[in-house]
């Protein structure tokens, strides 16, 4: 694990020294936080595993703990719940949403709004919410300190706000020449990160994966040694700006962390089975 966070650690910085293509300089950093959150992942398996064994745990799932995403055929809010599902190995399904049924079933909708997770008995409503539950469920909201945790949150926020920026972007001009390239300075380009921005820029995201890996001997996550839902919205952001066709430049070589992440949690078995079948919805947004 130690040799493959310091791999991670040292990529983005000797390998560029050296004048390494950034291409190459990606696909190493992304190889190597992929065997750092896969090693982390086959430890947590087993461990959890283990756990439901002592507990005298059967194999299938109970029919209440079986996890209901309620969401449109897009990916839109509900895109990173079903990663995070996954990727925590739940077994979950999909409802469709019916609008009629969404503004007037308050215990399922209490706001008029999906996403809304149903799990053991009980409707859970706003996607951030619902990524918290999860987290806590299933083990993914860091090492149980209230520090993690409110770090974890602050990432959270953090993206939201990005989302919410690329979101008025994808409405308001379909991701239009004029929309992206004004999109681009206030949010990607690196040399506006110092500009009003409404704290949404990926250098900040980028900088915290730095700063967590000089604190946590290489760690490719957002916070502490450990995968969490963080590092899952930090996978869905960066799945939102991959889009060839949308931005001017490559995301990849300006936030090599950023990108070596996505492409780490992309790897993750679970995850790349779920993003390569016909669960994953093709459309982005709805409109």
């Amino acid at each position: 694990r130690g040799a493959a966070w310091a791999r991670v650690t040292s990529v983005c910085t000797s390998s560029a020294r050296a004048g390494m293509d950034s291409k190459h300089v990606v696909a190493v950093g992304a190889a190597a936080a992929a065997a750092a959150v896969g090693w982390y992942f086959g430890k947590r398996s087993s461990s959890t595993a283990a756990a439901a064994a002592a507990a005298g745990g059967g194999g299938g799932a109970d029919r209440d703990d079986v996890a209901v995403l309620s969401y449109f055929p897009l990916r839109g809010r509900g895109e990173v719940l079903r990663v995070a599902l996954t990727a925590a190995g739940v077994t979950w399904r999909e409802e469709p949403v019916d609008r009629v049924v969404m503004k007037e079933h308050g215990e399922k909708f209490p706001f008029g709004q999906a996403p809304s997770l149903a799990h053991r008995g009980r409707h859970y409503a706003q996607m951030d919410a619902i990524m918290r539950y999860i987290g806590r469920e299933w083990g993914l909201y860091g090492d149980g300190s209230n520090a993690q945790a409110t770090m974890i949150d602050s990432v959270m926020c953090g993206v939201e706000d990005l989302r919410a920026a690329i979101i008025r972007m994808a409405y308001a001009c379909q991701y239009g020449d004029e929309g992206k390239a004004e999109y681009f300075s206030l949010h990607i380009d690196p040399a506006t990160s110092g500009a009003r921005n409404g704290g949404a820029h990926l250098a900040y995201l980028e900088g915290i994966l730095e700063r967590n890996a000089a604190a946590h001997k290489g760690s490719p996550f957002a916070v502490g040694a450990a995968l969490s839902i963080a590092d899952l919205q930090l996978f869905d952001i960066v799945d939102m700006h991959a889009r060839p066709d949308a931005w001017p430049r490559d995301v990849p070589r300006l936030y090599p962390r950023l990108w070596a992440l996505h492409e780490a949690v992309a790897a993750l078995p679970r995850v790349a089975e779920y993003l390569a079948s016909d669960r994953r919805p093709t459309q982005g947004h709805g409109g």
